[in-house]
């Protein structure tokens, strides 16, 4: 329908020759409008894709302190978008997305807030149901889960850490609904701790329960996955598996 290079996507800030590194995406509630939010390696760029065949790029928010980093992620809650990276002095960035509507396409855009809990994080998990965020692979909580009520966004509060997996390199945090009558209602995250995956009870912020820890056939770097509708059935995907053993590239259930 329509295609837009990473050139144009740093027009109003950043280089030419970026590199991108995370995909998400708002809908106004009010307006309706449809956003694409794009990391890249200078900042976080908005498109409008309202119509996609023709969008709007309409502008960039810098990383915090101007930061460059290949690796970063952002999620959205409400109407704001929550912005991590593996630069040191990043924290969580807040943007207010409602703002995207009366700016000046190509704009240099500002953080709305700053959270400063942690400096470099990997990913940013998000349960909408809940209103916990939980950054992960940070230089806090031994990289484990960070865990942040972010229910009034532009006042995050740090809510617990859960370490004792070590580094995580990505979760799913849901209010669990699936077949085990034990954790019905309970908020579980289902982590990728290399090289396994940890299905932990963060209901209670203050004591996180690791409930099973997972191991699989060739296991070399648990990456990424995600729950059916169900919750009965965690479906991920192994970054390394193909590389160290010859394997064709396998989806474990």
């Amino acid at each position: 329908l329509s295609y837009l290079p990473l050139s144009v996507l740093s027009r109003s800030y950043g280089r030419s020759d970026e590199e991108a590194n995370d995909l998400w995406g708002w809908t106004n509630p009010t307006s309706r409008r449809d956003y694409a939010i794009i990391g890249v390696r200078s900042g976080t760029a908005f498109v409008d894709i309202t119509d996609p065949v023709k969008p709007i790029y309409k502008g960039k928010l810098p990383y915090h302190n101007l930061v460059i980093t290949r690796w970063a992620d952002v999620k959205t809650y409400g109407n704001y978008a929550f912005i991590v990276n593996e630069s040191y002095y990043q924290g969580m960035q807040i943007f207010d997305l409602t703002s995207l509507e009366n700016n000046r396409k190509g704009s240099v855009l500002k953080e709305t807030a700053h959270y400063d809990k942690f400096n470099n994080a990997h990913n940013m998990v998000i349960n909408e149901e809940s209103g916990f965020g939980y950054a992960v692979g940070s230089n806090t909580c031994e990289g484990g889960l960070h865990m942040i009520d972010i229910k009034k966004p532009l006042n995050p509060q740090f809510a617990g850490c859960f370490s004792s997996e070590g580094y995580t390199h990505d979760a799913q945090c849901v209010i669990y609904k699936g077949d085990d009558e034990r954790y019905l209602g309970s908020e579980i995250c289902f982590a990728m701790n290399n090289p396994s995956v940890s299905i932990i009870d963060v209901t209670n912020k203050a004591k996180p329960m690791l409930l099973s820890r997972n191991v699989y056939p060739r296991a070399r770097y648990a990456h990424q996955g995600w729950l059916t509708e169900d919750h009965n059935y965690f479906i991920f995907g192994d970054e390394e598996d193909e590389k160290a053993s010859g394997s064709r590239t396998t989806t474990f259930v």
